[in-house]
């Protein structure tokens, strides 16, 4: 038989225990109440895609890093790397004021080997480089043009090839002759995989009002730009319809589109890796920040960054430069420009036109390519170590004249360079707008445009016609001084391939003052071409930014 002591045996026990274990909750109170308010009472998340506000969000980037100092003591300025980048050895054209670099621009053509004809016309081609243990160099992505009432872009893999032996560069090819009848007998650049259709989801217009309402009902995007972020991911900006105005800026990985492009980047011989992580799997807007500063049709936008650090240029005039930190799903922050910064580009009254209408039309800037990063020292220089001193973005923007009829006459191209720590403070733009060796621009006579001691075609039996075909002449014929392409613009600036340097993924976007860029040329909306150039002919002859 069991014996149960009565209950009042435990009473003072328990009561002990009941008071030691309230003390001991008191004294966790504050932590336990603090840590769900933490959690749980944050602000409610703002629906996809909208513009989420960071008011204090460029204060805490000042107070937390030294890095963001005043533009006139960017440790750059004032660096041995960035003064030879103020030298120039070319004098400009005395009535173009342009100077001529001694690279010409080179056919591109879309048609693979063996495949019929194309009749259809590509224009604005973008290009990138393809890892070292790629068998093509290149992917290139170029529009159609259409009749107005859908868009449509194509992606194929391309290479560069020389008709002589003299010519060829490490892993460049010679022409066969299918493709020395494709491009003219000359250098060029030609599709090996058949050019396939880029499908891009719809997406809506909720803003399109007005005289822009035609544009809710077109199919398409359009102005694509393809590059590689600072992981190596590759990723494509694009314009087509917004669900915050008519159109709007969206980023895209390539390989969700392009899907032998995974496989590739997933395959190198030398560091084996699944690539780089896909931040941007899907179609995804990039948005503007606050709300009230977005336009109804947004384009031209510049991405750069470093690692995983990413950011966003949305305009860049004399009057004004915004730029905002990417926080991932298209989010960004406020302006981030650096206000003791002044403005690298300048207005110039001596270049208004006055219309049919009697109203001045004023020369505007806006942003052209891609960035890249540039090490301002040559890759193989033991005591080149990155720093704050020596790298820096770069990219092309153009000045956009226009005639009396208020319709575009000319594009002027200009390289500007930023640097690669923050605040990011631009430090050089070209001092005069950049023409090709066989390039020339509309305003001025065909005398006029040649007047610059070079005779002619020095460069090269090799010119442009119409829409890009090539022609045949002599070095020194006076017929080369033609006006073959008086309206050109410049569409994307990449790495050029290089099968000796054996750059991994992650650092496609990084390259040095010994390497060459190819340039996406644009001609006359209905053609298209590139130029291979060292990176360091192309960011000379800089004019460094004014300080305050």
């Amino acid at each position: 038989m069991y014996y149960l002591p009565p209950l009042r045996r435990f009473l003072l026990p328990s009561f002990i225990c009941l008071i030691l274990l309230i003390i001991y909750k008191s004294s966790l109170r504050p932590a336990i109440i603090h840590l769900p308010l933490q959690i749980y009472h944050s602000p409610q998340p703002s629906p996809p895609g909208a513009r989420v506000r960071y008011p204090p969000f460029k204060q805490q980037l000042l107070n937390s890093t030294s890095a963001f100092q005043s533009f006139n003591q960017t440790p750059l300025r004032h660096s041995k790397y960035f003064e030879p980048l103020l030298q120039c050895d070319l004098a400009p054209n005395r009535f173009t004021g342009h100077i001529r670099l001694p690279h010409p621009i080179y056919k591109i053509s879309m048609v693979p080997a063996g495949p019929p004809e194309d009749a259809r016309v590509f224009w604005n081609p973008t290009v990138m480089s393809l890892p070292y243990w790629s068998p093509n160099q290149y992917l290139l992505v170029s529009r159609i043009v259409t009749d107005g009432t859908y868009q449509e872009n194509v992606i194929c893999e391309a290479n560069i090839c020389h008709p002589n032996t003299t010519d060829l560069r490490p892993g460049d090819q010679l022409c066969s002759e299918d493709d020395l009848t494709h491009l003219g007998g000359a250098v060029g650049m030609r599709c090996a995989t058949t050019p396939l259709r880029l499908s891009v989801p719809p997406t809506p217009a909720k803003q399109c009002l007005g005289s822009m309402a035609p544009y809710t009902s077109i199919p398409g995007f359009h102005d694509p730009r393809i590059f590689y972020d600072g992981r190596g991911a590759p990723l494509m900006i694009l314009n087509t319809q917004s669900r915050y105005a008519c159109f709007g800026l969206w980023l895209i990985d390539l390989r969700a589109l392009y899907p032998p492009l995974e496989g590739l980047l997933a395959s190198s011989p030398s560091f084996p890796s699944l690539g780089p992580l896909a931040s941007y799997p899907s179609l995804t807007e990039l948005t503007r920040n606050p709300p009230e500063t977005r336009g109804a049709m947004e384009k031209n936008w510049v991405v750069f960054g470093q690692e995983e650090e990413g950011y966003i240029s949305y305009e860049l005039t004399p009057r004004r430069r915004t730029f905002a930190k990417l926080m991932g799903a298209g989010y960004t922050s406020l302006n981030l420009t650096d206000p003791a910064e002044v403005s690298c580009l300048f207005d110039d009254p001596a270049l208004d036109t006055t219309g049919i209408d009697g109203k001045t039309h004023r020369p505007t800037w806006h942003q052209s390519t891609n960035s890249l990063q540039l090490m301002l020292c040559r890759r193989r220089d033991p005591a080149c170590v990155p720093g704050a001193e020596n790298t820096v973005f770069v990219t092309v923007v153009h000045r956009k004249h226009l005639n009396a009829y208020g319709l575009p006459l000319r594009y002027e191209r200009y390289v500007v360079v930023w640097t690669a720590h923050p605040p990011f403070s631009m430090v050089g733009v070209s001092r005069y707008p950049i023409l090709f060796a066989n390039e020339t621009v509309a305003g001025w006579t065909a005398r006029e445009n040649w007047d610059d001691g070079h005779g002619g075609a020095p460069f090269g039996n090799y010119t442009l016609g119409k829409r890009g075909h090539s022609t045949q002449g002599k070095r020194d014929s006076g017929s080369m001084r033609e006006m073959w392409a008086s309206f050109t613009y410049t569409v994307s600036i990449a790495w050029a391939w290089d099968v000796r340097n054996r750059v991994e993924v992650r650092d496609k976007n990084l390259g040095y003052l010994d390497d060459e860029v190819v340039v996406g040329i644009g001609i006359a909306d209905g053609g298209q071409g590139f130029v291979q150039v060292p990176v360091r002919e192309l960011v000379g002859c800089l004019r460094a930014c004014p300080v305050r």
